[in-house]
């Protein structure tokens, strides 16, 4: 029963918006994905073993993870704002109905 409706409303968006969400999705999740890694790496392998530029060498990959997150975020509202929009002009006008 959901998987219908789930169907029909991937299935009325159109394609070349949501191939991009998708595709500058995977940019903007990296510095969430790394974050703990690269903490972790910099303090263990890095300064507490005395070795400052290895830390300073994974603390700067999570910068360098982060701008490509930025710009993963900067792509990815464009491309959410027209699929959406596409999808909603299908659907035609909203009928609120409020119970009394």
């Amino acid at each position: 029963m959901i998987s219908r409706e789930l169907r029909f409303a991937i299935g009325s968006l159109p394609r070349k918006p949501l191939i991009a969400l998708v595709a500058w999705s995977v940019p903007e999740a990296l510095p969430a994905s790394l974050s703990g890694v690269a903490v972790q790496r910099a303090v263990d392998t890095g300064f507490l073993a005395g070795h400052a530029l290895v830390g300073v060498a994974w603390l700067s990959g999570l910068v360098f993870a982060a701008a490509a997150g930025g710009i993963g975020s900067r792509r990815c509202c464009p491309s959410s704002r027209s699929s959406m929009a596409d999808g909603r002009c299908r659907m035609g006008p909203v009928r609120w109905s409020f119970a009394a």
